[in-house]
């Protein structure tokens, strides 16, 4: 699936846990292969999924944005 820029917007009031899991879902990622793409641990992206932090570090930031 291509991801335009338009549907990697945050929808309305889209938290991120939703939102981090939306564009996964597009991209077709797991979580395993989403943690090396973004050279985070696959922790952090299952805290950010479950909603427990809203909080990124620059790391994550970057690696997520890449």
């Amino acid at each position: 699936m291509i991801v335009t820029e338009h549907s990697t917007r945050p929808l309305g009031d889209e938290g991120l846990a939703n939102y981090v899991q939306r564009l996964r879902g597009q991209l077709s990622l797991t979580q395993k292969e989403l943690s090396f793409k973004a050279g985070i641990h696959i922790q952090t992206i299952r805290k950010i999924e479950g909603g427990q932090t809203n909080r990124l570090n620059q790391k994550a930031k970057g690696g997520l944005a890449a």
